[in-house]
């Protein structure tokens, strides 16, 4: 028997099937396995011998892309593709980050004033979740009678789940008399968040990341680099910077290069842009043409529903959750259709079998540079 081929290396085969060619061998062998009982031992054996097969099998398949980038169908995948990246291309997958955002409590019963430690208090976002998000201040100060007062809250664990849209924590896990909670937008930010939660970069990214290194070797700033460039620079200064565009097609005149930033909460930060910035021209060619970075463009969307859902009456933050998730990893400039946001919103599992979608009343379509943002305005019908 010659030794397997590369196809044969990459194929798999399920229990059952495996079963079945251990029970066509042992009749070859002259036991007549296909007329036992279930409960027999020899019968259990050869069930017991399949499923230790098709493990190993799957492992087989596993070490055999292992030594390759692959793609995102076939993998590698996880752990496997993080030997890949730091055996050959001596990359790390960026780390996960946790959000941080600003939320205001206000006194309300001019009662008294209270003095707040940081760390003391714990908001949520969907307290009567299986899962609620729970966020800790990181900062303290003084609430006066009548008054409020701005504190920074961090999320317990890092994720992108966790930026979740302003005016949706009103609840206090650890309560105060007289005072609620809320998490306003910024005026001049639009969003309450100050620094966007992130999940640990995607194995698709990564995988762009080992592939788009190659072309950082060469002097220019062709476009592999500069999107090598700008995922490395994510990952050494802890930035939440997941999405991106680059123009690459002299849009400030000849060999310039024009470069659109956002995070899974919207646009980057102006301290991320910065960061992004500084790393690209510290490593831009001399001669080319001007690099500029900018943060992507805010296009809200408001997404007005009603879910039709008789037995969850947690529907709506669970809903929140699912467009949260959606906008994280949304790519630029992508058509947003009507069609997939009912499919967000309905979810047969926890009881949403409809939904009245009532805006946008069309297709979004936004320019290129437009990072899309949920403005959730949901209700049970």
């Amino acid at each position: 028997m010659g030794a397997p081929s590369l196809a044969a290396l990459l194929r798999a085969r399920r229990k059952d099937v495996i079963f079945e060619d251990l029970l066509e061998k042992a009749h070859g062998l002259g036991l007549r396995a296909r007329g036992w009982d279930s409960k027999r031992i020899g019968r259990v054996l050869l069930e017991i011998e399949a499923q230790t097969v098709e493990a190993w099998e799957a492992a087989r398949i596993a070490i055999t892309r292992g030594g390759y980038l692959g793609d995102d169908e076939s993998g590698p995948f996880g752990a496997w593709l993080d030997l890949v990246a730091l055996g050959w291309f001596q990359e790390l997958r960026r780390e996960a980050i946790p959000t941080e955002g600003r939320m205001v409590l206000t006194e309300f019963a001019d009662d008294s004033l209270h003095v707040i430690q940081p760390g003391e208090l714990a908001a949520v976002f969907g307290p009567e979740l299986a899962d609620p998000l729970r966020y800790v201040n990181v900062d303290g100060g003084t609430l006066p009678k009548g008054g409020s007062l701005a504190l920074t809250f961090r999320a317990e664990a890092p994720g992108a789940r966790y930026n979740v849209p302003p005016s949706t924590i009103s609840f206090l896990n650890t309560p105060l008399q007289g005072v609620r909670i809320a998490n306003p937008a910024d005026p001049a930010t639009g969003t309450w968040i100050t620094r966007a939660g992130a999940d640990e970069e995607s194995d698709p990214s990564l995988r762009a990341k080992c592939r788009d290194k190659w072309g950082s070797l060469g002097a220019g700033g062709n476009l592999a680099a500069v999107r090598y460039r700008i995922r490395k620079a994510a990952e050494l200064f802890g930035l939440s910077v997941s999405r991106f565009r680059v123009r690459d097609d002299n849009p400030n005149g000849p060999g310039s290069v024009d470069v659109y930033l956002a995070n899974p909460a919207g646009p980057a930060s102006a301290a991320e842009v910065k960061a992004v910035r500084g790393y690209l021209a510290g490593l831009k060619a001399v001669g080319t043409g001007p690099l500029r970075c900018f943060a992507a463009t805010l296009l809200e969307v408001p997404i007005v529903a009603g879910l039709r859902n008789p037995t969850n009456p947690h529907a709506v933050a669970e809903a929140i959750g699912r467009l949260v998730a959606l906008q994280s990893d949304y790519p630029l400039g992508e058509a947003l259709y009507r069609a997939r946001l009912i499919e967000e919103l309905v979810d047969v599992a926890s009881g949403t079998v409809d939904v009245r979608l009532v805006s946008p009343a069309r297709d979004v379509l936004p320019k290129a540079t437009d990072a899309i943002v949920f403005v959730p305005q949901l209700i049970l019908l």
